[in-house]
This record gives C-alpha cells, sequence and structure tokens, in this order.
C-alpha cells in the first residue's frame, strides 16, 4: 500500500464538539500516541465518538474509506460461558482491573505508522500506536492481553476488563500480584479509578459475579437514555 495515493478532505465537526476533540487531540499527542505530520498521501478524514462520560471524544480516522476494507480480519476467541462458571465456582474474593486507553496501549510498526493518518481541522496526526476505527483493533488488543495473562491461575479478560478470583483472600492476593508483575513488566497501563479489589461480590460483563458463580443484573431497570441504551 506503500504506493497508493488516498487523501480525503477533511470533514466539517460540528462547533459545539470542537473544543472536546481539540482537547483530546492535544493530550494524545502530548501522551505520544499521536504526532503531527506536515504532509501525507495518505489520509481520510477524523471521527468521533462520545464516551460513556458523554464528555470525552474517541478520535479515530474513517477507516471504512481506506485501511479496512484492504486489511484481513484479525478473529480473537474468548472464553465460553460455560468455562467461566466453572472456573468461579467456591471463589470467595474477587477483583477486577480495567486497562486504560485499550489498543491504544499497543505500538505500531514503523512501516506501519503512516497508513494511521488522520485529516483534521488542525492538520494531519500520524498514530504511533493502534488506533480504533480498524476491524482488526480489538481483536488485536485481545489477543495481547491473552499473551499478557496466558498461564496465570484464576485470572480471566475480556478485552480491557480483566477479572481475578480466588477460592480465599491469600490465593486471591496472590493471583493479583503475580497480574501486576506482568503489567508492570509489560508497561500496561491500568485506568485505576476503575478497578476494584478484593469484594465479596462485583459486576463483570453486566453479570454479578460471587462465591456461587455469576448471575445476570435482574434489577437494572429499562434504560432511559440514549447513553443507557448504548452501555447496555
Amino acid at each position: 500500500m506503500a504506493n497508493l495515493f488516498f487523501f480525503l478532505k477533511r470533514r466539517v465537526l460540528p462547533y459545539g464538539q470542537r473544543k472536546g476533540v481539540l482537547k483530546a487531540l492535544q493530550k494524545m499527542e502530548q501522551d505520544g500516541v499521536i504526532i503531527k505530520v506536515e504532509s501525507t498521501a495518505w489520509a481520510p478524514p477524523v471521527v468521533m465518538a462520545m464516551k460513556r462520560d458523554s464528555s470525552t471524544p474517541w478520535i479515530c480516522g474513517d477507516c471504512r474509506l481506506n485501511l479496512n476494507p484492504r486489511l484481513q480480519r484479525c478473529a480473537a476467541t474468548t472464553v465460553e460461558s460455560e468455562d467461566f462458571m466453572k472456573s468461579l465456582h467456591g471463589c470467595q474474593y474477587f477483583s477486577k482491573i480495567v486497562l486504560a486507553d485499550a489498543c491504544l496501549q499497543i505500538p505500531l510498526n514503523v512501516e506501519s505508522r503512516y497508513l494511521t493518518t488522520i485529516n483534521t481541522p488542525w492538520g494531519t496526526y500520524q498514530y504511533h500506536f493502534l488506533p480504533f476505527g480498524l476491524h482488526v483493533s480489538f481483536g488485536l488488543f485481545q489477543l495481547a492481553v491473552d499473551s499478557v495473562i496466558k498461564g496465570l491461575d484464576g485470572v480471566l479478560a475480556y478485552q480491557d476488563d480483566v477479572l481475578v478470583f480466588g477460592l480465599n483472600i491469600n490465593e486471591h492476593d496472590a493471583r493479583l500480584t503475580q497480574l501486576l508483575e506482568r503489567f508492570v513488566a509489560r508497561t500496561a497501563a491500568i485506568k485505576q479509578s476503575k478497578c476494584v479489589f478484593g469484594l465479596g461480590e462485583l459486576e463483570y460483563l453486566g453479570f454479578i459475579v460471587d462465591a456461587h458463580g455469576y448471575h445476570p443484573i435482574r434489577n437494572q431497570g429499562l434504560p432511559s437514555n440514549l447513553q443507557r441504551i448504548k452501555h447496555v
């Protein structure tokens, strides 16, 4: 794809959202996720979606127009519900670790970076880490997480939600320590505000997890707005 020319005119962002998008781009640039580039032959327009807090935007290129049709699919298997139930049987203590920024923690090869350039109202930016918007991103991220937790007992992961469980507090704490040591070794960042530790029950992927296994949450009520519908 090195010889292809694919540069599209940027789209007009709603003025009410521009401040938030610019702030997000500046933070990504400050964190080294993206860098500003002066010229490029390959850049789709930037698109955005709001995070669950309804104030912070996800930023990515409209990869439907260029990369996605040219990429091979990447499928990643996840734990089966039956295996999930058996793994939790009898466990009394649970922790949930939430990884920060998901696939944006996975570095890109230098040769691939120019393909991820996006066209924004403030210029063109190139990703140094795997962006959202590619149909392979979440499969690659799941494979990366699976490689980190491989061989650890009492640890399951679905995307950026990692569950740790143990029959007693000592077993739980030992497993949690092993997991955190793996994260440190791989320089994986966690979102501390979303993590919970050493509980007798917790919510995981829409279920209540406790010593009896996992059970669907039945008292959520009907969603009252678009944000709640997306959450469900």
